[in-house]
């Protein structure tokens, strides 16, 4: 299943196929921040944003009737299914997450019984967690940045160098915006979407920092506390800023 998903589904060229779409829909929620600015309304950013990456999500294949559900998924999940397989022969947009494992499931060529089953518990998965964690992690980056407005005003500079005053950031300006690339490490490092990660279970007997950990032993990974530990230098903390820094928003090295 993991191997699926990384193929087919979450492939740098299935990705890319929604560009346009998570384009259209940053533009619409700029805009009415833009609105709301020059009217001077109060926005509940936190909605916002859960918002947009709820519809993101949507159009990739999920329908938004989905927010309403509680014990229903299940009865929801096949009717989305069974309106693809209706609109197959119909359907004149790009294919989605839905068509592409629909695909595989009549093609037969997975690599193991790949059903109905699989299909709707993919897609609850990915609907779950790509809200949840996008979201997380653009509100702790938002806060982060209104904390440290030093931050802010040199992200604020390199967006304009880079990007310019007069046109949307979109994603092939990201890979030269270094000092952004910084800031969202430097968050993840401090709230990690997943502090304690997923249990993971040791597939044969280890030892560890002097510890015997028998094989079958179910393990919990403290991010949070790894990504906090002076003691460690990790990756994330290690990378140095544009400006030549280390460090992060606790210490001011961003700064």
């Amino acid at each position: 299943m993991r191997k699926l998903c990384t193929l087919e589904l979450l492939s740098t060229r299935r990705i890319n196929q929604f560009g346009g779409m998570r384009k259209v829909e940053l533009e619409l929620l700029v805009s009415s921040l833009k609105r709301a600015a020059e009217m001077r309304e109060i926005v509940d950013l936190s909605a916002r944003v859960s918002g947009l990456i709820g519809d993101m999500n949507c159009l990739m294949g999920i329908n938004c009737k989905m927010k309403n559900l509680s014990k229903t998924f299940d009865r929801f999940l096949e009717k989305i299914i069974d309106d693809h397989v209706k609109n197959k022969q119909e359907k004149t947009q790009t294919k989605d997450f839905v068509d592409t494992m629909m695909e595989i499931m009549e093609s037969g060529k997975g690599e193991f019984q790949f059903d109905r089953r699989h299909v709707k518990a993919v897609l609850l998965d990915l609907l779950i967690a790509g809200m949840d964690t996008s979201a997380s992690t653009i509100e702790w980056t938002l806060s982060e940045l209104i904390r440290h407005p030093q931050v802010m005003k040199k992200l604020q500079k390199e967006l304009e160098t880079v990007v310019g005053m007069d046109q949307m950031l979109e994603e092939s300006h990201l890979h030269r915006l270094e000092y952004l690339d910084f800031v969202v490490k430097e968050t993840l490092r401090l709230h990690p979407v997943g502090p304690l990660l997923i249990p993971h279970e040791s597939m044969e007997d280890c030892v560890i920092d002097g510890f015997h950990i028998p094989k079958g032993s179910r393990t919990i990974v403290n991010v949070w506390a790894i990504g906090r530990d002076p003691k460690k230098e990790l990756p994330c903390i290690a990378t140095r800023a544009p400006d030549g820094s280390t460090g992060g928003f606790t210490t001011g090295a961003l700064l």
